[in-house]
């Protein structure tokens, strides 16, 4: 890709790129912040970045996962960094194609089963009742 067509954003350092920044929001029980501040520096939603040893293109805000979930295996393809597909192993949420396609049709099927709805809903109903009662009794809604 031509440097022109780049979204904004940098590299950071060669082999560390910008890591450190990106562990430092975690480990202050931030993660987003990591985004947020290059969203705010950039001014856009996408920018460019190195973490995990990989060059990526961060997708932010629904305009961004729109595009990224509507063109998978199209134009995009979704991966993980190396390092995270190491200590993952076989976990079905970093797997991508069309193995992973069947798995999460067959997941959510099980959860759309009639017979299993007619069981939950009463319950979710209960919860949703106390949740309602308890913390916003007297509450007005817009």
């Amino acid at each position: 890709m031509a440097r022109r067509n780049l979204p904004p954003g940098r590299f950071g350092w060669p082999l560390v790129g910008e890591m450190m920044e990106f562990l430092r929001a975690n480990w202050e029980g931030c993660p987003d912040k990591f985004v947020r501040d290059r969203v705010e520096r950039y001014g856009s939603t996408m920018f460019r970045t190195c973490v995990f040893g990989e060059p990526m293109v961060f997708l932010c805000g629904s305009a961004g996962n729109k595009f990224l979930f509507s063109k998978e295996g199209k134009k995009v393809g979704h991966w993980f960094p190396a390092p995270i597909r190491r200590l993952s192993g076989r976990s079905l949420v970093f797997m991508s194609g069309d193995e992973a396609r069947v798995r999460k049709k067959l997941i959510v099927a099980g959860f759309f089963n009639t017979n299993l709805l007619k069981k939950c809903v009463p319950t979710m109903d209960e919860i949703t009742r106390g949740y309602l009662e308890t913390h916003w009794q007297g509450r007005v809604s817009n």
